[in-house]
């Protein structure tokens, strides 16, 4: 007897916008807005949208990867914060004890 290994959650071959938007956590203005562009190709089934699951995930390979320098590292961040407040309260008046 010849057991088949069988997927418990197959992979959709399209979405639905809404489908889309679920998965790749974007809100379905910007999916449009990603359709009209040209970044994702979409096409119609009927009066549906569907976007095909291989065109969903070349979108995501063309996605920026950002760079690390982009975002300050904890102590960075720390020092600009700190360095906020030092001059906050150098605009602030002194109180004077008279």
């Amino acid at each position: 007897m010849e057991m088949r290994k069988m997927s418990s959650a197959k992979q959709p071959r399209a979405y639905s916008v809404n489908e889309f938007c679920d998965i790749y956590a974007i809100g379905r203005s910007l999916a449009y807005e990603l359709i009209a562009a040209g970044a994702i190709k979409a096409h119609k089934l009927g009066a549906k949208t569907v976007i095909f699951h291989d065109d969903a995930e070349e979108w995501l390979r063309t996605l920026p990867a950002i760079k690390p320098s982009a975002w300050p590292s904890r102590v960075e961040r720390q020092a600009q914060v700190a360095e906020r407040r030092a001059k906050s309260e150098e605009r602030q008046p002194q109180d004077i004890d008279a």
